[in-house]
């Protein structure tokens, strides 16, 4: 995988496939025991069943639990999927779209016209809509999953923005790298990031079961945390009952800030 891995060091992952398909085809293998397919029916064909099963890369990614993206095996997908359904459900996320509203497109709003505001005293402005977008993003990830929004569009403090991309990092080097288990001796301050954010996690659910348990004990009902934080913590499965524990509410965490900034903003600054 040496080719491969240089190119995803590099930053030129996706560049490197595409030259491997312009001149192999819509299937070609890029690496040891990995392909990449870019015909779409094929790829409908491959998520829509169990029969071709994700690479053993997605569970160890040296950084959390098992998740409901990450599990390889069939049976422990279905359950992670039963058992957050009810947090991503669109009558749940009906109940978001207010906070999804105030501190996501208000906010951004706001920062816009406060920006083209300055402008007409300075003649001209620079609004860059990736930024902003991937600001809110996260906002309304943190609003929605850590019960208080990050601020980066309001403040531009971004501290929690290089947390996840070191933590990311420190993922892909452990899992690409024939002595990728060593990273941590060689990588201290991308390390250190992926620690400080596994921290700033767990004490985000700790404080909400306090939370939580406090509400019930005054004969109050959880439901008034409407987010998916508290979703989370009371994910169950439907069928057997069986809850997540604190490191799988961990690892979904993760993968919003992971999977759902990223996407989310390149899909808006496409768009706009």
């Amino acid at each position: 995988n040496i080719p491969l891995n240089y190119n995803v060091a590099r930053g030129r992952y996706h560049k490197y496939v595409e030259s491997l398909h312009a001149k192999y085809g819509e299937i070609v293998r890029v690496g040891y025991n990995q392909v990449s397919v870019s015909n779409l029916g094929e790829l409908r064909r491959i998520l829509s069943t169990h029969d071709f099963r994700k690479g053993q890369m997605y569970e160890d990614n040296g950084i959390i639990a098992v998740n409901s993206f990450s599990a390889t095996d069939p049976a422990t997908s279905n359950t992670k999927r039963r058992q957050i359904g009810n947090s991503y459900s669109l009558p749940s996320v009906r109940l978001y779209e207010d906070k999804v509203l105030e501190h996501g497109v208000l906010s951004l709003m706001g920062n816009w016209n406060s920006q083209l505001a300055d402008a007409k005293k300075k003649k001209k402005t620079l609004v860059n809509f990736y930024y902003g977008f991937h600001g809110l993003a996260f906002d309304i990830i943190g609003v929605l999953g850590f019960g208080n929004s990050f601020g980066i569009v309001s403040t531009g403090d971004t501290t929690i923005i290089n947390q996840v991309r070191k933590a990311l990092n420190v993922g892909i080097l452990q899992t690409s790298l024939p002595l990728g288990k060593y990273i941590h001796r060689l990588f201290r301050d991308m390390v250190n990031s992926r620690n400080a954010l596994a921290e700033n996690i767990m004490n985000t659910i700790k404080k909400r079961q306090r939370e939580s348990a406090a509400a019930k004990a005054s004969g109050k009902n959880d439901s008034v945390y409407v987010d998916v934080l508290q979703r989370l913590v009371n994910a169950h499965d439907p069928l057997t009952g069986e809850k997540l524990d604190d490191e799988s509410v961990k690892a979904e965490m993760v993968i919003m800030l992971a999977a759902g900034t990223d996407t989310t903003s390149n899909t808006l600054a496409w768009a706009t």
